[in-house]
């Protein structure tokens, strides 16, 4: 399948832990995540993510196609499992946040005219994330990008 990098826009839910899971649970959901066409999709995120995590099932008959899946991945959120400091998805700094964005407060609009590749030119990079403000300062939303797959 090769690496894609990703990005999405997730309306601010309590904390980033939340958001980031809503976020997943959305992209699952709504199925906008790369995959097979010859295999079945698992029937839920705990799936997917069991997959990924579990020790494979070397008896399975489908063994070597779901490898080749969790190693090409989504090319979505959904190869990501944690946000944190070493997490997966790191959140960004205020010195890097100004960096990218030229604001510590940076808006949708900012984040969707920002070239989001300077940080993510690697496959299998994970990713960052950063708050986005409305006109008052006030957190509405918050950007995840990253990259992934082989």
């Amino acid at each position: 399948m090769g690496a894609s990098g990703w990005e999405y826009i997730q309306p601010f839910d309590t904390d980033v832990q939340t958001t980031f899971a809503a976020l997943r649970q959305q992209t699952f959901d709504e199925g906008h995540y790369a995959w097979y066409d010859d295999v079945p999709r698992p029937a839920t995120l705990a799936d997917w993510d069991a997959m990924c995590a579990d020790e494979p099932d070397f008896n399975d008959p489908d063994f070597e196609r779901v490898m080749d899946i969790v190693a090409s991945g989504t090319a979505s959120i959904l190869d990501v499992h944690s946000v944190g400091p070493r997490g997966d998805i790191e959140p960004l700094a205020e010195q890097q946040t100004l960096a990218l964005f030229g604001t510590c407060a940076p808006s949708a609009a900012v984040f969707k005219a920002t070239d989001l590749n300077e940080m993510t030119s690697d496959k299998w990079n994970g990713g960052f994330c950063v708050n986005l403000h409305d006109d008052s300062g006030t957190v509405t939303a918050i950007g995840f990008w990253g990259a992934s797959g082989d």
